[in-house]
């Protein structure tokens, strides 16, 4: 899948954003908290990397 390569996931996402006019902050806020748990922390693509992709997606799928 797509996150299985975590830089064309956020570039992907962030030119889906952008066509949807979401703001990005909201949703890399959101990602981080179902990623990380908290507000603040490593970068998304870093996150991803740490918990490896499948963890990655699980965690994005519960804040669906």
């Amino acid at each position: 899948g797509l996150i299985d390569n975590p830089d064309a996931f956020l570039n992907t996402l962030k030119t889906e954003v952008k066509n949807l006019a979401i703001p990005q902050g909201q949703l890399w806020h959101l990602l981080r908290l179902a990623l990380f748990g908290k507000e603040q922390g490593p970068s998304i693509v870093d996150l991803i990397k740490m918990l490896g992709t499948q963890e990655a997606r699980a965690r994005i799928l519960k804040l669906l």
